[in-house]
């Protein structure tokens, strides 16, 4: 199961990291810690999952240890928990509790996680896209904005 997250964590860092590419910026190593930490706060917390699904997130989220993710300040609209308990943090618990399982409680143990990563991951990837689009657009007002003031100079100057 670790390795499965790892495996995904790495395949949404990849994606942002092509993403940036594909527009022309390099992807610095701190946006790409900052891509891993907010995945593996999606996968192991529900209202976190939930916070980078929305495609809100206005800085990166950080799992810090045990428990759950602080999610207040990361957002830029108010993001409601999901109605259900995280199936991925359900699964761990269940088999933490539990003695050893059978084969067929393994495999869908390991396809609900798999489903759950999977979910993170559109989620990541739609966060990327999201993100990509503002700096694409704050890009675009300060080519603006430069344009503006070098009309102003010009027209201060003559």
């Amino acid at each position: 199961m670790s390795r499965e997250r790892r495996d995904l964590v790495g395949r949404c860092v990849a994606a942002a990291r092509d993403q940036a590419g594909r527009s022309g910026k390099a992807a610095t190593e701190a946006t790409l810690r900052d891509v891993e930490q907010t995945v593996w706060a999606a996968i192991i917390d529900a209202r976190a999952g939930a916070t980078v699904h929305a495609g809100v997130l206005v800085k990166a989220l950080s799992a810090g240890g045990f428990g759950e993710v602080d999610v207040a300040g990361v957002s830029a609209l108010d993001v409601d928990p999901p109605a259900e308990p995280d199936r991925l943090s359900r699964s761990a618990q269940s088999a933490r509790s539990q003695p050893a399982s059978s084969d067929d409680e393994d495999d869908e143990a390991r396809a609900t996680e798999r489903k759950a990563a999977e979910e993170s991951l559109d989620a990541a990837q739609s966060s990327a896209s999201a993100a990509q689009r503002e700096v694409e657009q704050a890009a675009e007002q300060a080519r603006v904005a430069q344009a503006a003031a070098t009309s102003c100079r010009s027209s201060a100057s003559g």
